[in-house]
């Protein structure tokens, strides 16, 4: 797994922000793994792009597409702001391994 300072990062560069090394701009981006504002519109952004969609409950979560098995499944649920977030960086990785 990711620190959450590189997890971010490639948040960002999913979300076509760049990735410029300044204060501001990682205290910025460190918004991903900490609100529900940033990271949503995350989710959203891979679900138009793949369809793949976030199904989350009570004590798991897990990407799925057209009713298929899921692709990545996590414990801990909804109810963690940083289970959702370490669920968008798995897709992400592995988003990118698929369209090298």
């Amino acid at each position: 797994m990711k620190t959450t300072e590189e997890g971010n990062k490639l948040i960002a560069e999913f979300m076509e922000w760049p990735t410029k090394k300044t204060c501001a701009h990682c205290k910025a981006i460190s918004k991903y793994s900490t609100s529900w504002d940033w990271l949503m519109p995350v989710v959203e952004k891979i679900g138009e792009l793949t369809e793949y969609e976030l199904v989350f409950r009570y004590d798991e979560s897990y990407w799925n597409r057209y009713g298929e098995n899921p692709l990545n499944q996590f414990f801990g649920g909804y109810i963690d702001v940083l289970n959702i977030w370490a669920a968008v960086v798995k897709f992400i990785e592995w988003y990118n391994t698929q369209n090298k």
